[in-house]
């Protein structure tokens, strides 16, 4: 078997949260504070994907840093625009993501699954 890093797996807090795992693997976590990645980018789950890049262009240059320099809470909010759009421009990780979030909506359970 092969030795475990002494280290304990870190977390680095933030508006999404980045998780080592026990092999040092970053794995990011959504935090509970992203939501809807659809409504934070204003556009219908059945957009294009010339409408999310538009949406993402709209508002990355709306919240960019160096754009709003007084603003605090500016680099956090482009991040969080900046993680929507990595997911939902990648058809595979925009499906798994549609799975998910329908999942969660559906109180948990697996699509189609009978209510108890």
């Amino acid at each position: 078997m092969f030795p475990l890093p002494a280290e304990q797996p870190r977390c680095v807090e933030g508006p999404l949260a980045v998780k080592l795992n026990r092999f040092g693997i970053e794995s990011s976590v959504e935090r509970a504070d992203v939501g809807d990645y659809y409504k934070a980018l204003g556009i219908n789950r059945d957009a294009s994907a010339e409408e999310i890049r538009k949406a993402y262009k709209r508002l990355a240059r709306k919240y960019h840093p160096d754009a709003r320099p007084n603003d605090k809470d500016a680099a956090a909010k482009f991040k969080k625009i900046q993680r929507i759009y990595v997911t939902l421009r990648d058809p595979e990780k925009r499906a798994r993501y549609d799975r998910r979030y329908a999942q969660a909506s559906d109180g948990g359970r697996p699509s189609g699954s009978a209510s108890p």
